[in-house]
């Protein structure tokens, strides 16, 4: 129960100003709040879901001290890279011609790969050994 709420916790105020919060809050000025709303949290239990498997297995074949080092790395890392990075223009987002679930999910899921929360659901699931309540706690901050 502690991984849980650890992982709410942390998931949840790392998300404040985060870019998948913009993201949502322009993709909710382009689509009706519905499909935003069910497209995100589908991504983000797939971005999660994948975080929590890789975090499953990494421990046993990296000491928990090496993983802890590379997530630090990685987060300065992709936050340089972000700043960096430009943000993408709304009509081609708009005219996608997978529509508004497949164009929402598919552009969180990939622009939130080795995001911090990411990164922070890897260790938080090979810091507990327990991805289940990881994979609830991460996730929860989408409701």
């Amino acid at each position: 129960m502690e991984a849980l709420i650890t992982s709410f916790v942390l998931i949840f105020t790392s998300e404040m100003g985060d870019k998948s919060q913009l993201m949502s809050m322009a993709f909710a000025t382009l689509f009706k709040v519905r499909t935003v709303l069910i497209s995100i949290f589908i991504a983000a239990l797939i971005n999660n879901g994948i975080a929590v498997i890789f975090g499953s297995y990494i421990t046993e074949y990296i000491p928990i001290f090496y993983i802890k080092l590379l997530a630090a790395l990685l987060f300065l890392f992709f936050g340089i890279t972000t700043l960096l990075e430009e943000e993408a223009k709304q009509e081609k987002i708009k005219n996608s011609k997978y529509g508004p679930f497949a164009t929402i999910i598919s552009t969180y899921v990939f622009s939130e790969l080795g995001d911090k929360t990411q990164l922070a659901a890897i260790a938080l699931t090979a810091s507990y050994n327990s991805p289940l309540y990881i994979l609830i706690g991460t996730t929860l901050e989408y409701f």
